[in-house]
């Protein structure tokens, strides 16, 4: 399982949250120790109200609304994950399929992890969280997955030109589909439009880049299809939350 996590955050005693809507191009899982919360999502017509002991999911790119109820204690892990893992294609808008017990274990190991400033662990509790999702959603007999032979060139066209200029009409023609149709195979198979899929894998070839190479910033943004340097550095800042050169001093060697 590819995972990275963004950012941890958590609370106590929280009357309302710092980011109530909105879209983020990751994750967030949000499991809740006390108090309770209602989340929305407008385009998916769900809506369900969070208490005590139970996990939130909000895929990448999906809009949101959210707010509390009753004051909550929570930990709320942001992170990218690679969109063809099984465990992590498990993940659905809303609520984690995780009991009740498993829950409370994650949320007290969680505890002693902030309460020791060791953020970096959190990383293992995604994971664990995650495998757990997939371990009671995942039937007893499940069909062997396998990606459609139009996708699969797909992304094998994509991962190889990350730096050049990618239309996504000329992708459709090249693997035999219509435009509509690429974009149903990736949103049906992937859960992400084709655009949202070159953009997660050009800052993760940029991240890289930078924490593995000395090539100046702007040359890493040409490498990774983004000829503008200033666009490159507010794409990466959207998506990381910290500047191409900012993110290189936190976790170069």
């Amino acid at each position: 399982m590819k995972l990275t996590l963004i950012k941890y955050n958590g609370g106590r005693d929280k009357r309302f949250f710092e980011l109530s809507s909105g879209k983020r191009p990751w994750g967030i899982l949000l499991a809740l120790s006390k108090g309770s919360f209602e989340l929305e999502f407008p385009s998916l017509g769900i809506k369900r109200i969070f208490g005590s002991g139970e996990v939130a999911y909000v895929p990448p790119y999906t809009e949101f609304f959210r707010r509390v109820l009753e004051p909550i204690d929570f930990h709320q892990l942001s992170f990218h994950a690679d969109p063809g893992d099984a465990a992590c294609l498990a993940l659905r808008p809303g609520a984690v399929d995780i009991p009740h017990e498993q829950v409370r274990a994650w949320l007290k190991s969680a505890d002693r992890i902030a309460a020791l400033g060791k953020n970096g662990l959190f990383l293992h509790m995604l994971e664990r969280m995650i495998t757990e999702n997939y371990i009671f959603t995942a039937p007893e007999n499940p069909p062997a997955p396998r990606m459609s032979r139009a996708l699969e060139e797909a992304l094998e066209y994509i991962n190889e030109n990350l730096a050049e200029k990618i239309d996504v009409e000329a992708v459709a023609r090249r693997v035999g589909l219509s435009y509509t149709g690429l974009i149903f195979k990736f949103r049906n198979e992937l859960g992400m439009t084709p655009t949202e899929y070159i953009m997660m894998h050009r800052i993760k070839l940029a991240k890289r880049l930078l924490c593995e190479s000395d090539m100046p910033v702007a040359q890493v943004g040409e490498a990774c299809g983004y000829a503008n340097a200033y666009y490159f550095s507010n794409a990466f800042l959207k998506s990381v939350g910290y500047r191409p050169s900012e993110y290189r001093k936190r976790n170069g060697d």
